[in-house]
Order: structure tokens, then C-alpha cells, then sequence
């Protein structure tokens, strides 16, 4: 299922690509066919637009929203409150996507937030988290203990991860299982490269150029592989449908 990387992406921040390309790869053949603009919602978005750029070329109307006021102004930007219900309607979108968002939720309130993306969502979501097991605690930890030394501060994200308690698979399994989706689960980037990759792309934004960072980022994306085995992930992409048939669709097309 991998492809090669878009050229006007190729430049990007390699683990913020990975994520995004795993989604649209595996999004765009659902939506293909519709004729008509299909409505996407991404929840926790920050000021990141990379959904709408990695699904292009398809006609997408994209909602981004988040709890903190980054859309600098812009229309598809809406500013949510934490632990309220989403303020859309029913089905308003085709689909909801959620990248990185459910280990920054106390565990208490997955549940609900998944409850909410589904709702508003016709068909089901997608949406990413790093994978809750031993071996990615300490990746992480030992990430955190690197930023710390270089920076003198905590890494303000890893630092949200170690206090809310990454979300793990069994976890995540319980909570579709119960809200009545059916699911798919599939790795996204290689723990064995996080960790490393991590590392080197910090400190080539702390002392480097521009110029060598794009070409380090060209380098690592241009090898266009975005998938890995869930129980060697660093993160698990969630595809959840609403529907079954819908599901299965999806196993034809990919």
C-alpha cells in the first residue's frame, strides 16, 4: 500500500509525514468515488495543514478544530471546548480523523471523545496514537531525558504522554468494541526508526540549516514507506467504521 511521497511534501518533518501519508493512503480510496466534495473533520489539528495537502487530489472540505485557538484566523479552523460534546451536528462529516490526539486525553475521557468523533462522523474514523507497550515508554523516556538535556525543558507533548499514560491497544480495542465499531489496526513507523529519526531531526532544527534539513527530510521520505507491524509500531493507525459493510469495502479496496 505504500507510495511514493508527493513532491510538495516531500520536504516534511519525516514523523509528522509518516502519520499524515498512513491516513490519506489509506482514506483516499474510500472517498474517491464520491461525487462530490467530501467532509472531513480533523480534531486536533493545532495549526498543522497537512490533511488537506496529503489528500489532494481530491476534493476535500476540511474542518480542522482543536482546544487551543491556532487557527491564525482561518475559516475552516473552529475553537472546541475540552470535555464538552463536539459542537456539530449528527453525521455532519464523512468522516473523522484525529492524528495523535487520544494520548493527550486522560483516560477517563477517551471513551467519550471517541464517542464524539463517531458521532459526528457518517461513516467512521481514523485516527493515530503511539502504541501503549513497554518498549515505546522507554523510547519515549529516553527521547524526553534528550530534549531535557539539550533544551533545559520539558518536552511539552512526550510530557503529556507520561502524565495522562499512552493509550494501549487493549485499551483502545475495549473502547470500540464497546461504542460498536468495527475496526482496523495498522502499524506506522518502525519503533526501531522513531527513536533515532527523532533524535536526529531535533537536532537538525536546533543547528542546522533550512537547506539540510529539507534535504535530510527529501531523503527519509522519498523511500515512501509509511506502514509497519502493529506490534513493532511506534504508533497504530485506527480505522473505524460505522457500518460493517463499510468495512469490508475497505479490505477490497486496500
Amino acid at each position: 500500500m505504500d507510495r511514493a511521497v508527493a513532491s510538495h511534501l516531500i520536504s516534511v518533518e519525516p514523523d509528522q509525514l509518516s502519520r499524515y501519508a498512513a491516513v490519506a493512503l489509506l482514506l483516499k480510496p474510500l472517498i474517491q468515488d464520491i461525487r462530490r466534495p467530501v467532509r472531513i473533520l480533523e480534531v486536533g489539528s493545532n495549526e498543522l495543514t497537512l490533511l488537506r495537502q496529503a489528500l489532494e487530489p481530491l476534493a476535500v472540505e476540511l474542518v480542522r478544530c482543536d482546544i487551543e485557538d491556532v487557527g491564525f484566523g482561518a475559516e475552516d479552523f473552529v475553537v472546541i471546548e475540552p470535555d464538552r460534546k463536539l459542537p456539530f451536528s449528527d453525521g455532519e462529516f464523512d468522516y473523522t480523523v484525529a492524528v495523535e490526539v487520544a494520548e493527550h486525553l486522560p483516560k477517563d475521557k477517551r471513551r467519550d471523545a471517541l464517542r464524539e468523533w463517531a458521532r459526528v462522523s457518517r461513516a467512521g474514523v481514523f485516527f493515530t496514537c503511539p502504541r501503549g507497550s513497554g518498549e515505546v515508554i522507554e523510547a519515549e523516556e529516553r527521547a524526553a531525558r534528550a530534549y531535557l538535556v539539550r533544551r533545559g525543558i520539558s518536552h511539552r507533548w512526550l510530557a503529556e504522554h507520561a502524565r495522562f499514560g499512552l493509550p494501549t491497544p487493549r485499551e483502545l480495542e475495549l473502547l470500540l468494541e464497546d461504542l460498536g465499531l468495527e475496526f482496523r489496526v495498522l502499524g506506522n513507523r518502525p519503533l526501531a526508526e522513531w527513536l533515532p529519526l527523532l533524535l536526529i531531526c531535533e537536532e537538525l532544527t536546533e543547528e542546522s540549516s533550512a537547506e539540510v534539513r529539507s534535504r535530510f527530510h527529501s531523503f527519509i521520505n522519498g523511500r515512501g514507506s509509511f506502514f509497519a507491524s502493529p506490534r513493532s509500531a511506534y504508533r497504530n493507525v485506527y480505522v473505524c467504521f460505522k457500518d460493517p459493510p463499510e468495512a469490508r469495502r475497505a479490505d477490497r479496496l486496500w
